[in-house]
């Protein structure tokens, strides 16, 4: 329905506006406030509608069946979430407020507060004195009613908090497959630099010959094969200059 949405889980519908639930008793005067003005025509067609719904808890009476969760479901997408909520460490009552939650404490389990006001956390700390509070802060929680005898909440859990657990095995299987990924692009870059690094004409391990030598700048690359060198294009000093050297190193061997 364009309005409302039936949980039948809990036999109440919840306005898909507002976010809360609404007893069929009372969805005329809800359609006609200032958030909806719906016209009376239109309230009556929805009314109809809603009334061929069976198993609704319909007025105030009803609502003496109806039970929240108490076992932290997943949080009702159709329900306003509170990030705020105060749960008793002795019940399952929860408050959005600490004026809310202090009065619950001290009507249901007599607690008294033995935080003077401008006592700060060292100065009790140093007292001996403990720290904790009878109720725990920060919890999620939802409510269906915002108005009526039944606005108490219940916890749920965060959305966020299963959104990150469905995609925590494809979050680390991208991650294993991203490091790979960089391992072979940087083993490339490597392999790469060797290729560039020992080229045709240069040796790849230290050899005093060639280096004494230098043929490899003077004929160039190193030959594959058979390779004819035109005598025109050798300087003359420099091939006199290999002879000698090859002349003196061939009468020290001798000695």
């Amino acid at each position: 329905m364009e309005y409302f949405i039936h949980l039948r889980d809990y036999n109440v519908i919840v306005c898909r506006k507002c976010r809360y639930a609404v007893l069929p008793s009372r969805l005329d005067t809800h359609l006609a406030s200032p958030k909806h003005r719906v016209e009376a025509r239109r309230r009556a067609e929805i009314g109809q509608e809603v009334g061929t719904w069976t198993g609704l808890l319909r007025n105030e009476a009803d609502l003496e069946r109806f039970h929240v969760p108490r076992d932290s479901p997943p949080a009702f997408e159709a329900l306003e979430t509170h990030q705020n909520g105060r749960r008793c460490r002795t019940c399952p009552y929860i408050a959005c407020t600490n004026q809310g939650i202090q009065q619950h404490c001290r009507d249901q389990h007599q607690w008294v507060n033995p935080w003077r006001s401008g006592v700060k956390s060292a100065d009790r700390r140093r007292a001996g004195q403990s720290l904790e509070r009878p109720w725990v802060e920060d919890v999620v929680c939802q409510r269906f009613f915002v108005t009526g005898p039944r606005q108490e909440y219940f916890e749920v859990q965060p959305a966020d908090r299963l959104a990150d657990d469905d995609e925590a095995p494809q979050a680390t299987q991208s991650k294993w497959d991203q490091a790979r990924r960089q391992l072979t692009q940087s083993w490339n870059a490597v392999q790469a630099a060797q290729e560039r690094t020992i080229r045709e004409g240069q040796p790849d391990e230290v050899n005093p010959w060639l280096e004494r030598t230098g043929w490899a700048s003077l004929y160039g690359s190193r030959p594959s094969g058979p390779r004819s060198i035109r005598p025109d294009i050798i300087p003359y000093s420099r091939i006199w200059r290999h002879r000698r050297w090859l002349s003196i190193a061939g009468r020290g061997s001798k000695c």
